[in-house]
């Protein structure tokens, strides 16, 4: 098959979608991959080739307050780029899969006459249950109504260019009929009843080539293992604001943390032996040397630390952050950390030292990695999507084609292919 993934938002949409390229061209499919300008450079360091659409996430000054307004701008540019560009760039697909803010991408596979899938990494269902009690049935109707009042308007004029009706509600378009939920079920479950229908595969970890660095590598071992604290690709409007905060807390308590910090002059915090500022880090070669991880709670993010087996604290910024926080604390994994906007030295100190001081939640960390190890997300997904839309191009020796791993039926048993664990 031909496919079409279109990634849009910050680098925890994209980069799965990076090993979910990898995984189905490893399975023979020829596959199109569309990425924000700024995530080009990720896709070739991986030996993708990726077009550039739409606007940049990392340092577009449009996100950077995270406020509703912010991202109605963000994700209309979004549209119009999408549904102008995107027809000619995937027609002759068999099937277009859109993950993040890609908000257009239906409305493409639409026109182009070719099925549509949702990757959601976001925890529980995208937009509530069926038994969902009346007050949360109330909030759902009031969120679908800002995102109609937003965005709507700017998606029906992009449809009707291209010839297609127009839609009445925005979420419920975006997602689809059968979003694949590529979420870790030892991190999170679909709950009965939710809407839109989903089938749960596991999260797509990408393998990060590369090494520390000397400088990193020499910090580790000078001291005690030291804690991690970033943000990833989030917007952060004044860096040097939570670096000081970092090094508050690494004074007050005499720990030594790495400190992922973008957009700062080399030599951040010289003068502070117990943090190590760095512009950019492979969380897989990392997290298994920390003693705890502190973040925005991205689904990836989640996933990488639950995978190294180490606690986490999250300090939410937007989306499906604040959900993770409260899966995280759920799961025993850590204790729940101050939104962004509220986070101070103090606050985060205490939640670090909470962390830190309590040793079940490093004894629940261990649980919950032996279980994620079992999972091969992106076996499970390129399986689901050639049992669903057709078979591998791939063969055997004898020349048979190979059959889908798994029989019909959601979700997938657990003795399926990319099952590593019994």
């Amino acid at each position: 098959m031909k496919i079409a993934l279109v990634a849009c938002g910050s680098r925890g949409d994209v980069q799965p979608m990076l090993a979910l390229a990898l995984g189905l061209r490893g399975a023979g499919h020829e596959v199109l991959l569309t990425v924000p300008p700024d995530f080009e450079a990720l896709a070739s360091e991986h030996g993708l080739e990726a077009r550039a659409l739409g606007p940049g996430f990392k340092n577009n000054p449009e996100m950077r307050d995270a406020s509703p307004r912010s991202f109605a701008r963000f994700i209309k540019r979004e549209i119009k780029d999408e549904i102008r560009e995107l027809p000619a760039l995937a027609r002759g697909s068999d099937l277009l899969i859109a993950t993040g803010l890609a908000f257009g991408g239906r409305s493409v596979a639409e026109h182009l006459g070719v099925p549509y899938r949702l990757v959601a990494f976001a925890p529980l269902a995208l937009l509530g249950t069926d038994r969902d009690p009346l007050a949360l049935r109330v909030g759902g109707w009031i969120a679908r109504t800002v995102v109609n009042l937003g965005l709507r308007g700017a998606l029906n004029r992009e449809r009707s260019a291209i010839g297609l009706p127009p839609v009445r509600d925005v979420l419920t378009h975006w997602a689809g009929e059968r979003v694949i939920a590529a979420t870790d079920p030892a991190l999170t479950r679909l709950p009965a009843g939710a809407l839109p229908k989903a089938v749960q595969t596991g999260y797509m970890h990408l393998r990060q080539p590369g090494a520390l660095g000397e400088e990193l590598e020499r910090f580790l071992g000078a001291g005690p293992v030291p804690a991690y604290v970033g943000f990833g690709s989030m917007p952060i409007v004044r860096p040097s604001e939570l670096v000081s905060r970092v090094a508050s807390v690494a004074r007050s308590q005499d720990r030594r943390f790495v400190v992922l910090a973008r957009d700062l002059p080399p030599g951040t915090l010289a003068e502070e032996p117990r943090c190590f500022v760095t512009g950019n880090v492979p969380h897989e070669q990392l997290f298994p040397r920390v003693t705890a991880a502190v973040h925005h709670g991205g689904a990836g993010t989640v996933a990488a630390a639950a995978r190294a087996g180490v606690p986490q604290v999250v300090v939410p910024l937007m989306s499906d952050q604040p959900q993770w926080r409260a899966q995280v604390v759920a799961l025993g994994l850590g204790p729940g950390g101050p939104g962004f906007k509220r986070m101070t030295a103090r606050n985060l100190g205490q939640a670090v030292a909470a962390c830190l001081s309590d040793p079940a939640y490093a004894r629940r960390a261990r649980e919950v990695a032996a279980a994620v190890a079992c999972t091969d997300g992106v076996a499970l997904t390129v399986a689901l999507i050639e049992r669903d839309h057709g078979r591998s191009q791939s063969s055997s020796p004898g020349g048979t084609a190979v059959r889908p791993p798994f029989p019909a039926g959601d979700p997938p048993p657990a003795g399926a292919a990319g099952r590593r664990c019994r």
